[in-house]
């Protein structure tokens, strides 16, 4: 399986997780749904604050359901969910995307 140019962006800029996701600061995430356009379905996501040195679950995330709305609209809620929220450097985003048909 090759990588995609969103995969790559992840590696890249995002940071690891111990469940194997990757979580990107905002002006990352933002530029990572630019990526996802007309591609990917973004289920939703988790918002996670570094502390100490380790990433952990905030309370706040978003979520929309695939079968009533388009690839569009979950680009729009997902960029409005994490425009609300101050540039950090301890407050990071990952996303759950929508997984392809086999």
């Amino acid at each position: 399986m090759t990588n995609t140019i969103e995969d790559d962006f992840l590696k890249k800029y995002g940071k690891i997780l111990y469940t194997g996701e990757y979580a990107l600061l905002k002006n990352d995430a933002l530029k990572y749904i630019e990526l996802l356009k007309n591609k990917k379905f973004i289920l939703g996501g988790d918002l996670y604050v570094e502390k100490d040195g380790e990433l952990c679950p905030d309370a706040a995330n978003w979520f929309i359901e695939p079968e009533s709305h388009t690839i569009e609209d979950s680009i729009i809620k997902s960029q409005e969910f994490i425009k609300q929220f101050n540039e950090s450097k301890n407050l990071f985003f990952v996303f759950v995307l929508k997984k392809d048909k086999s």
